[in-house]
């Protein structure tokens, strides 16, 4: 069939015919009715030949039911491989869930994406988080397009995120001085987290998930298994002040007591998860400041027989 003319009867038995013309065509499988919107036949055809080129052409495909909004971004949380990834996307599914609430992918416009940038800034949310949550959403909107649950994603007719630099705080470098005013005070585990993190210009992340199968003493090296990228994974040389700091540390906390470097001292049987509170007591008792100091991966360059720090690339906040 391919243009016809719908007709149906009345209650009283009477035929009714419409004046509009219709098309008709094959896809997936399944005959697909479409109406031209017109009442003229020739104009009606070549709407119909137009229509059945795309087909052929693969460029018409129908769209699906569009799902809501939350069921769809649990689905594709389970498609992310990375744990930490999920984890991010969580926290981001929960702020897009706590505004859009269970509206339909369909449902959201470059209008309500606005007026989300607009309610997350009147809530003094920093701008990077509000481009973490609005990354969040483009993705699963992107998918959602390629799956046909939506013609286009809303992103891809404007600029939502914002410039992130500006509100970034400068990285603290860690300078001699300083250090040896913490040094001197703090306790046995930052000691030896500040001496790691400046001597092998290790991060955070990558320093708390450390097993003592992963340092070779004998040889002055250590091996990083887990990292924030493959590229992290990588063999590192200790220094012999390092190495001599880890192995008063073994002695304290070795891998008699736990498998890990820097067990959680209430379970032992985890890697630590935190430490802000013993690093602010640290900066206390030194009497120094340190704004939010994040390890920025330092290396230790020889200059003429003195040391001097610079930074490598910026690494995990401290917790």
């Amino acid at each position: 069939m391919g243009l016809y003319r719908r007709r149906w009867r009345r209650k009283d038995g009477t035929w009714v015919q419409s004046r509009v013309w219709w098309m008709t065509a094959m896809i997936d499988g399944g005959q697909t009715c479409k109406s031209t919107c017109t009442t003229n036949k020739r104009l009606a055809q070549k709407r119909q030949d137009a229509w059945r080129t795309e087909i052929a052409q693969g460029q018409y495909s129908l769209l699906k039911k569009s799902p809501n909004l939350m069921a769809w971004a649990e689905k594709y949380l389970e498609s992310v491989e990375y744990p930490n990834t999920r984890r991010r996307y969580k926290s981001s599914k929960a702020n897009l869930e706590a505004f859009f609430g269970d509206s339909r992918l369909d449902h959201i416009s470059a209008t309500r994406i606005e007026e989300f940038k607009r309610a997350r800034r009147e809530d003094e949310v920093k701008t990077a988080t509000i481009n973490r949550d609005l990354r969040f959403l483009a993705q699963i909107l992107k998918q959602a397009e390629r799956e046909r649950y939506i013609g286009r994603s809303p992103f891809d007719l404007g600029k939502f995120f914002a410039n992130e630099y500006r509100d970034r705080r400068k990285p603290h470098i860690l300078s001699f001085g300083e250090q040896e005013k913490l040094l001197a005070v703090a306790p046995a585990r930052i000691r030896v987290l500040t001496v790691l993190g400046v001597e092998t210009g290790m991060r955070t992340g990558e320093m708390k998930r450390l097993r003592w199968d992963d340092i070779d003493l004998l040889n002055s090296s250590l091996r990083v298994e887990k990292s924030k990228s493959r590229a992290g994974i990588r063999s590192v040389p200790l220094s012999g002040f390092c190495k001599s700091e880890l192995i008063k540390w073994r002695n304290l906390v070795g891998p008699e007591y736990s498998e890990w470097v820097f067990p959680n001292l209430s379970n032992r049987r985890h890697p630590l998860q935190g430490g802000r509170k013993a690093w602010a007591s640290a900066e206390e008792s030194g009497n120094t400041v340190f704004p939010n100091l994040q390890f920025e991966t330092y290396i230790r360059d020889q200059d003429d027989g003195g040391r001097r720090l610079s930074v490598n690339n910026c690494s995990d906040a401290w917790a």
